[in-house]
């Protein structure tokens, strides 16, 4: 279906009310769209698309916000206050979902950060974990020798994935391809598959056959689905290392009007520039290079377009890259030549655009990358608006925040849920306190994902 053009926005149809051939459906239009507040001193940002999904009522107001880029409470508040004259199926108001792809203004130092902070760390994930920890190889295959080719069985392959995701030798790392691919072909959305655990490193010899049936399996994936984010997000994840000049390929046209795409390709060009191999399968970091890969003729572009792109969405997530990559090379001894004069040259240019940038080069050594996970110390249950109460509004806002060195929670933005219940939520997850999560014992700040439901029994 193709898309309509309306009021500086696009807006895509996405699934209407349920109908027959023979009913009419009116799609809702525009009466009244307010724009988002900025402060006045916001003079160094750059523009994020945000493909955002809206249900709107039969009243012609949202109802409900679902995006993968999370939304700034000024966006949100903003776009709670649209007005749209209905939908109407044979002539009767009827709810409606759309999309509209949402310019966003981002600080630039506040778009850096990398493709390491997605760690998948839901209950599925923990489970795995935990299963993973009571298993040694022999049980590990007679586990996926039961599993069935027919059964959908995916907490066994998450468990199989946590157990071969850091294995060495050749049955553990052939493993990990075989969860990896089933992931890929039968679960393509799922979280796991953005997290490094999923990253493909240079595959060995024996590793080929394993690592070429997944690119051609993730190839077919984005082929069909051109500007899911989720699959977007998911390919380059996994084929960062292996194949990037695909998934530049893949991410180029749709650079502007898909979620995160931007972000994808700066960590693209900063893996490609560093010559990169290997990202840890816990921390996300850069744990090897090699010099072959990064004279390769991608690397060389990768370079190139760093060296001279004024799209800061792409320069700033590569410099975070880079710059976070120092210490966890140092760590294994194998800092590529040049890394400080290229380092150096990105973190120039960013601070050119943003005086606030926070990234540093250094090549110094850290302790061993050990991460102790944020763990929720306080939790301020919400209260549950008087108007989502009448109308018996239930559900869940899911919203990503930032968690301090100090474990307060910072600029909690959201995901997805209805507007009845948003302030509420982002008024009490404000007031969580969490004990920081530490890396080799040191606090750090990370954005997490939080989920505050409500239930009217």
């Amino acid at each position: 279906m193709k898309p309509i053009a309306g009021v500086g926005l696009l807006l895509v149809l996405l699934l209407p009310v349920v109908a027959t051939a023979q009913d009419k459906i009116e799609p809702p239009t525009f009466e009244k769209r307010i724009e988002p507040e900025y402060p006045a001193d916001l003079r160094s940002f750059v523009i994020e698309p945000a493909q955002v999904e809206i249900v709107i009522d039969q009243q012609g107001a949202p109802f409900s916000l679902k995006s993968m880029t999370s939304l700034p409470d000024n966006v949100v508040r903003a776009m709670s206050k649209w007005r749209f004259r209905p939908a109407k199926k044979n002539g009767t108001a009827v709810g409606y979902r759309l999309s509209v792809v949402m310019p966003i203004r981002r600080p630039v130092h506040k778009i850096g950060q990398t493709r390491s902070q997605k760690l998948a760390r839901g209950k599925e994930m923990t489970d795995a974990f935990a299963a993973a920890k009571d298993l040694n190889l022999t049980d590990a295959v007679g586990m996926e020798q039961q599993l069935s080719p027919r059964a959908d069985n995916v907490s066994a392959h998450l468990t199989l994935l946590a157990f071969s995701r850091a294995g060495t030798d050749e049955s553990t790392k052939q493993m990990r391809l075989r969860q990896i691919l089933w992931l890929s072909i039968n679960h393509p959305g799922h979280d796991v598959l953005a997290a490094p655990y999923a990253t493909l490193s240079e595959p060995s010899p024996a590793e080929a056959d394993g690592a070429e049936a997944i690119r051609k399996v993730w190839q077919e994936q984005v082929a069909r689905y051109a500007e899911d984010p989720v699959i977007l997000d998911h390919a380059t994840n996994v084929l960062r290392l292996t194949n990037p000049a695909m998934m530049e390929q893949a991410i180029l046209p749709v650079l502007d009007k898909t979620d995160g795409a931007a972000l994808l390709l700066g960590d693209l060009y900063g893996l490609a520039a560093l010559g990169a191999t290997a990202v840890d399968p816990v921390t996300g970091k850069v744990s090897a290079v090699s010099e072959k890969t990064a004279v390769s003729p991608f690397a060389v572009h990768a370079r190139d377009d760093l060296n001279n792109t004024g799209d800061l969405r792409v320069l700033f997530p590569a410099l975070s890259t880079i710059s976070g990559a120092g210490g966890s090379l140092a760590n294994a001894g194998s800092v590529p030549p040049g890394y400080l004069e290229l380092c150096g040259k990105l973190l120039m240019r960013a601070r050119e655009a943003d005086p606030d940038v926070e990234e540093k080069c250094a090549a110094e050594p850290t302790a061993g990358g050990h991460v102790d996970a944020a763990k929720l110390t306080k939790g301020e249950t919400p209260s549950y608006p008087q108007e989502a109460k009448l109308r018996r509004i239930t559900g869940t806002i899911v919203l990503q925040a930032m968690i301090g060195k100090d474990g307060h929670v910072e600029d909690p933005e959201l995901l997805s849920g209805p507007l009845a219940l948003y302030g509420a939520a982002r008024e009490a997850v404000l007031k969580w306190r969490y004990q920081p999560t530490k890396l080799d014992g040191v606090p750090v700040a990370v954005r997490t994902t939080v989920e505050v439901n409500f239930n009217l029994n």
